[in-house]
């Protein structure tokens, strides 16, 4: 949506998120339905996301563009970033979930120390707390 009055540098935690894109332009989410996993955007999610962003706003806006998504998350709930289980030059950050804009910047600064720095990750968001499930690929 773009509202040219809001904050670009602030991202806005209320009943649902809102984050600046540029120049005005914001993306709020999301809808949490799990029963209808889609790329493509539903009328009821933007009915859902367009009700939100009328009550949090007092001006109005216009909308621009719909996009779904799908959060990844795992089952334990923890983020994932780290080394591959076999290509030690290529790094995971994923499992993010709804607060992925959130947590994104420590994730990131912490695979970032792990990879120039070699600090440890945290063991509860390493990658190698999957590591028994991998089957190495020359395994038969």
């Amino acid at each position: 949506f773009f509202h040219p009055m809001l904050p670009e540098k602030t991202s806005f935690n209320g009943p649902k998120l809102l984050i600046p894109m540029s120049q005005g332009h914001f993306r709020i989410g999301s809808t949490y339905h799990w029963d209808n996993v889609s790329f493509l955007p539903s009328r009821d999610g933007y009915q859902t996301l367009h009700g939100h962003l009328s009550d949090m706003l007092t001006d109005s806006f216009q909308d621009h563009r719909l996009s779904a998504g799908v959060r990844c998350r795992l089952r334990d709930f923890r983020p994932i970033i780290g080394p591959h289980h076999q290509q030690s030059r290529i790094f995971i950050m994923n499992g993010l979930s709804g607060k992925g804009a959130l947590h994104a910047p420590y994730l990131a600064q912490q695979l970032g120390r792990f990879i120039l720095d070699q600090v440890p990750i945290p063991s509860d968001m390493s990658s190698h707390r999957f590591s028994h499930i991998f089957t190495p690929l020359n395994a038969t």
